[in-house]
Order: structure tokens, then sequence, then C-alpha cells
């Protein structure tokens, strides 16, 4: 069975090649758990993001 990671790499490739525009996907990986704040403000609006991960 693939790893969560591996499936999320498919899903994002298939999804960037749906979008509009030249469009790529890539994991990074952060230091600490508030370093990847700054790239959800530039992709989500953070309300979405709160609500996404408020509603289980």
């Amino acid at each position: 069975m693939p790893s969560a990671r591996a499936d999320l790499s498919l899903f994002a490739s298939a999804l960037a090649a749906r979008l509009p525009g030249q469009r790529t996907s890539a994991y990074r990986q952060h230091r600490t758990y508030p370093d990847q704040f700054a790239a959800i403000d530039r992709l989500w609006g953070r309300s979405h993001v709160d609500y996404i991960v408020s509603a289980r």
C-alpha cells in the first residue's frame, strides 16, 4: 500500500496538470510547524484552512 505522502503527491500532480496555465507541484518540508503558515497564507485564505482543519 502506498504511503499517504505518495498518494498526496499523485493527487497534487494530477491537480496541477488540470489547472489552467503552467502549474507544478512540489513537496516542501518546513523546519518548524509555524514555518508553513506563510505558504498557507499565499495559497489559501486562512479562514478556509481553519474551517477545514476544525471540521473533522
